[in-house]
């Protein structure tokens, strides 16, 4: 895959806001640049909870097993 894919950020009241992102982009940013607001206090390691990603579950099947790190 290459190329634009899509991304769909909703808000807290359910107002959705597609927008483009490149792979391998930090969510936070792409969202920071389509003026999206999130805390982002992690810095965008999705580490402090203040942002949830839900993907399908076949992109989901293809992420490296988590670890400690």
């Amino acid at each position: 895959m290459s190329g634009p894919i899509k991304v769909t950020f909703v808000e807290p009241d359910g107002e959705e806001y597609e927008v483009e992102a490149a792979l391998g982009d930090h969510m936070l940013d792409v969202a920071h640049d389509n003026d999206i607001e999130l805390e982002g206090a992690c810095g965008g390691e999705l580490a402090c909870s203040t942002c949830h990603i839900i993907l399908e579950e076949a992109y989901f099947d293809k992420l490296e097993e988590a670890d400690e790190e």
